[in-house]
């Protein structure tokens, strides 16, 4: 469920698995001004696993409905969302664009910056922000770093990539926050796809 308010038009849109679901009128200039906790969740959970949710995102802008649609769809999901420098670890990318793109072409790139504002690759918008990292991603691809970020998607669509923490990374790097999102594509250049953004936060 994602909920967009439209402070100019007054009017907050829910979306249900990714497609808007209802519109209701809002108070114009509403604010929240309580310094109550803020409760994601049930409030009248009777255990702890009411509480339970796949992701919560809260956002200082309003999505697009092709950007919920793709949280929504999840076509990259990860194993882990902060990795350690220390311990070398590795973070494992599951790819799932579909049948409708079984042995298509598949690129991973990666950003430090953000996934806004998007960088459009002509019909496609990916949700990364070009950066020196970007660049590094690209370099590096399917080295043992950026395992399998670019390759050929199976007869289902899907693929297996892995972002793996190399040895000699720097203390300093902890805190910062990689994204990762991929383009399916063909020799010809033509787009077919682009998946949502992972994050991966590093830590020591």
């Amino acid at each position: 469920m994602a909920i967009v308010v439209d402070a100019t038009a007054n009017v907050a849109t829910w979306y249900i698995n990714g497609s808007p679901f209802s519109t209701i009128p809002i108070t114009a200039g509403a604010s929240v001004t309580g310094t109550g906790n803020f409760l994601v969740g049930r409030h009248t959970a009777g255990t702890e696993s009411d509480y339970d949710i796949d992701d919560f995102r809260l956002s200082n802008r309003a999505a697009a409905p092709h950007e919920i649609q793709a949280w929504a769809q999840a076509k990259l999901r990860a194993d882990k969302t902060e990795l350690s420098i220390t311990a070398l670890d590795k973070q494992q990318l599951s790819l799932d664009s579909g049948t409708a793109n079984a042995t298509r072409l598949y690129w991973t790139f990666g950003s430090l910056t953000g996934t806004w504002p998007q960088t459009v690759l002509g019909t496609a918008s990916i949700p990364l922000v070009i950066d020196p990292y970007t660049n590094l991603a690209l370099a590096l691809t399917n080295t043992p770093v950026f395992a399998n970020f670019r390759g050929v998607l199976d007869a289902s669509g899907k693929a297996s990539a892995s972002f793996n923490i190399p040895n000699g990374t720097p203390a300093s790097a902890a805190g910062l926050t990689l994204y990762h999102a991929y383009l399916v594509y063909d020799a010809s250049n033509n787009y077919y796809d682009v998946s949502n953004a992972a994050p991966l936060v590093l830590k020591n």
